[in-house]
């Protein structure tokens, strides 16, 4: 039986270490070991940190900024300028179902999540092929996909009293009542970054389980 071919990875591990020139680096990394171009940039970094009404610093409020927001922006516009998005391109931006069940605890959390949902509406209408400055990537898709609650380390080391209210909060809403798996959110951005997906574009998928039902 023939081996699948590996795809090619971008190892960064322990190189970005400051946030503000992350773009820079990954673009130098990719111009070394890509040749130059990229077709699938899927952001699934952010700042999840709870933050109190009525108590949050502004340091706070602008670290959510910086890591939902500013931090994805900088990477697309880095990656548009130096023309390494290829036709046809897929950009995912993985967003959360806290966008549409908010909670008062993650109020810059599901707002900045909010905010790279409508970067992805932006970057779907000017990447697709309508505007002449971009037609070097034309064909390019971006999507967001809303996660919902999934049993990953960080979810777990919150302890069982937490995961347990987790569950309260989450299982009545879903069709499917069990904990999403990694591999269920991935397959998801699979699908998104596949061929069969090109026809969609500019819209938010939910990997959720059924926890929310987006039109």
């Amino acid at each position: 039986m023939a081996s699948k071919p590996r795809i090619r990875e971008l190892d960064l591990a322990g190189k970005v270490a400051v946030i503000s020139d992350c773009a820079t680096t990954i673009a130098d990394s990719l111009a070394k070991s890509f040749d130059s171009r990229i077709d699938i940039f899927v952001n699934s970094a952010c700042d999840p940190m709870p933050g109190t009404i009525g108590q949050m610093t502004a340091a706070e409020i602008q670290r959510s900024l910086l890591g939902n927001v500013q931090t994805p922006v900088l990477i697309v516009e880095e990656l548009v300028r130096r023309r390494y998005f290829q036709p046809d391109s897929r950009i995912i931006y993985i967003s959360s179902i806290r966008t549409r069940q908010p909670w008062h605890m993650q109020l810059m959390y599901a707002s900045t999540k909010s905010a790279g949902e409508s970067l992805c509406r932006t970057w779907a209408q000017a990447f697709g092929g309508k505007e002449e400055a971009y037609t070097f990537m034309k064909g390019t898709t971006a999507n967001s996909v809303a996660v919902g609650l999934t049993e990953t380390e960080a979810v777990v080391n919150c302890g069982p009293e937490a995961v347990k209210q987790f569950q309260d909060e989450f299982f009545p809403a879903q069709s499917i009542p069990r904990f999403g798996q990694p591999e269920d959110v991935a397959d998801v951005v699979g699908l998104l970054c596949g061929g069969d997906a090109r026809w969609i574009t500019g819209c938010v998928v939910s990997a959720s389980g059924g926890g929310i039902k987006i039109a």
